[in-house]
């Protein structure tokens, strides 16, 4: 049961991860459009593999863990900060690879993605 609840935990970080990076596309540049999200959506897809293992080093997926909300939100925004600097520096260091330097759209979707990790968090 253990690993079904850190699945739940993983699936559904990713489901906010992506959520917020339409979001961000759409407070960026006031409209969706799929040949912007075709544009971010392998970048970030990459990105979100480096954040996710971020929340999993923070301790995010040990259920028990999360029972504590200052504890969570403490370490949630630490990951956040790490994941956010780091997401920064491989978009300037491989530019070329990712096309993009979305500096801007890294601190849209970071407030974003944590505004959606507190509803989340109140919703349960």
């Amino acid at each position: 049961m253990n690993n079904l609840k850190k699945l739940i935990l993983f699936f559904g970080d990713l489901i906010i991860l992506y959520t917020a990076l339409v979001f961000m596309l759409l407070i960026r540049y006031g409209e969706f459009s799929y040949a912007r999200l075709n544009a971010h959506i392998a970048p970030f897809s990459i990105i979100f593999l480096g954040w996710l293992l971020i929340f999993y080093l923070n301790d995010l997926y040990r259920y028990k863990m999360l029972r504590d909300s200052n504890f969570l939100i403490k370490r949630i925004s630490i990951a956040i900060a790490i994941s956010a600097t780091l997401s920064t520096i491989a978009f300037y260091l491989f530019s070329d690879f990712f096309n993009l330097t979305p500096k801007t759209n890294l601190l849209i979707f970071s407030i974003i993605f944590f505004g959606l990790v507190l509803i989340d968090l109140v919703a349960l």
